[in-house]
């Protein structure tokens, strides 16, 4: 890789360029400081790896992540030299051989002493070589590799331990920057140097740790780079995996889900008037509202194009063709969702639990609220858990959006306990609702009706119609309209007969509340005694029919239920 494309790619990939420079400058530190620190850590994990009857997979293992963590220095050192030397017109790497062949070539001790630890064939290849790279149009990271290593005084382990113990000076020196002026009166332990050389050191140190385990700094800043990208919001999202496919075959691009609970411990979803899925229960001693969890595979479906779980519950499968059918849309890929989820809402539920300043159980913890951030290492995670997939394009930046939207719609459910989710994959969007109607074509449990003459329905009996609203419905609907007072009271009494309530105490009225959908279809929010008859009978939603004429308003409502009565 050029030296200046993984520049630009630097300077584009700065997630705090909006910030001060002082601001920037110390950001940047705090995060190189930290990062030389992971360096340490790895290569603590490459010793490890090089005893023991797996040497050899234990070794490749902990080369990957020094890979990383060398990476992340490399774009630290890019992203501060930057700061420091604005439009300077040369980059970090170019500026450390200057640095070295001015070193080399100024004549006092230090130079003496270094010059005669090198043998005289590599330092004449390294002064010659080091004014070749100066006059080069476009220099890799390859052509600045295999000259700085040639400056080096010792090599193997010796040269690792050195580097190390060095790179830890140099965080020091670095942080040492930020110091004001009258604390490093105090603080005379570490020699203050110029942070732009530290910085060059601190390359030349990667480039001789990477060299002593075989491996190339392009090929670190090549992941480095791909890790990145990963990471950033894209202007384009992934196209549908689905995209090719038939219709049958493909998730419908505008969709709307229901949920509701159906008893004390169960949730049920609904899909154009039928059942989807099975019932779902918590499956946990503490309630923490995981029945809602399918909410997560719809975000997933939302932003990511991708959920085998709901591909299967729709009969949407690939089977056109027989390998996608079996390797995506097949067992063991929804296993892989259902355990990717149960990942991401573990560490939710950690990390709300952590940051919980009120105490609330389980089920009323917001999880990936947007000021919560979302941890790298569980993307990472679930980067892995994911691999081979068609879900691994995917960029961190669309499951990013999969998590904080399904996350707060999971938690609006567990509080309204009910609700209507609208997907448009096109904008990879989802809004929840509270209000949820089901069109179901199902049996009737139960029948109602109630009549008004409007000529009778003076000032007491409208005072009666207000206290049977909930002050939602008070709110929701216009009151001060006897006609449609007296309907929506209609409407109430004649759902209360069909849910098989004689309404005598007018205190059940307040167990549910209705709102209107459309002609003939309300949404009812019920608890208590309304509920439990509802639970009862297995009712699903209410079918209304009202009719008004000039003297009277007259309603007929049908209690639907799955289950046959």
């Amino acid at each position: 890789m050029l030296i200046k494309k993984f520049a630009s790619h630097v300077a584009t990939t700065v997630e705090f360029s909006e910030k001060t420079i002082d601001e920037r400058k110390q950001i940047t530190i705090y995060g190189l400081v930290s990062e030389i620190g992971s360096v340490l850590a790895a290569v603590k994990k490459q010793k490890l790896s090089e005893a023991g009857t797996s040497k050899k997979k234990n070794f490749r293992l902990a080369s990957s992540e020094l890979i990383e963590e060398l990476g992340d220095v490399m774009w630290y050192c890019f992203a501060l030299f930057e700061i420091l030397v604005p439009e300077g017109g040369i980059n970090i790497l170019e500026n450390q051989i200057t640095i070295i062949k001015e070193r080399l070539n100024k004549g006092d001790d230090f130079a003496t002493e270094f010059s005669a630890c090198i043998p005289a064939e590599k330092l004449a290849q390294f002064l010659e070589g080091a004014d070749a790279f100066v006059t080069l149009r476009n220099r890799s990271f390859s052509d600045y590799e295999n000259l700085a290593i040639l400056t080096a005084r010792t090599e193997g382990e010796e040269l690792v331990e050195i580097c190390l113990a060095l790179l830890m000076q140099a965080s020091a020196q670095m942080m040492r920057s930020l110091i004001s002026e009258k604390e490093l009166k105090f603080n005379k332990e570490v020699t203050d140097k110029d942070p732009i050389e530290v910085l060059g050191d601190i390359a030349w140190y990667i480039n001789a740790i990477a060299k002593a385990y075989d491996l190339s700094l392009g090929q670190i800043a090549e992941f480095n780079k791909e890790k990145t990208v990963s990471r950033r919001p894209s202007e384009s999202r992934t196209l549908h995996h689905d995209e090719k496919c038939k219709p049958p075959e493909q998730f419908p691009r505008q969709f709307e889900i229901k949920f509701l609970t159906i008893d004390d411990k169960h949730s049920r979803m609904y899909f154009d008037g039928r059942q989807l899925g099975d019932d779902l229960t918590d499956n946990n001693y503490e309630p923490d509202g995981y029945r809602f969890h399918d909410i997560l595979h719809l975000a997933n479906v939302a932003h990511l194009g991708w959920s085998p779980i709901i591909r299967r519950l729709m009969k949407r499968k690939r089977k056109r063709c027989q390998e996608i059918d079996e390797v995506e849309d097949g067992a063991r890929a929804a296993i892989i969702e259902e355990a990717v989820l149960k990942i991401i809402h573990s560490e939710g539920a950690r990390i709300a639990k952590i940051t919980d300043d009120l105490e609330l159980n389980a089920e009323e913890r917001p999880m990936f609220t947007n000021d919560i951030e979302i941890p790298l290492s569980l993307l990472k995670l679930i980067r892995r858990c994911i691999s081979g997939l068609e879900v691994g394009k995917n960029s961190f930046a669309e499951w990013k959006s999969a998590i904080r939207d399904g996350f707060k719609i999971y938690y609006a459910l567990c509080k309204e306990k009910q609700g209507t989710v609208s997907l448009d994959l096109d904008k990879c969007s989802m809004t929840f609702k509270p209000e949820v109607y089901v069109d179901l074509a199902a049996a009737v449990s139960g029948i109602g009706s109630c009549a008004i003459l409007l000529g009778e329905f003076d000032e007491d009996q409208q005072a009666e119609a207000k206290n049977a609203l909930t002050p939602v419905e008070c709110k929701r609907f216009n009151i001060d309209d006897p006609v449609e007072l007296a309907k929506v009271y209609a409407v109430k009494r004649a759902i209360l007969q069909a849910a098989g309530i004689d309404g005598k105490d007018g205190s059940v009225f307040q167990d549910f509340s209705l709102a209107f959908v459309e002609e003939g279809k309300y949404s009812v929010k019920a608890e208590g005694v309304f509920q439990a008859a509802m639970w009862k009978h297995g009712t699903i939603s209410f079918k209304t029919s009202v009719a008004k004429s000039q003297s009277s308003v007259y309603c007929t409502a049908l209690a639907a239920c799955d289950a046959p009565v």
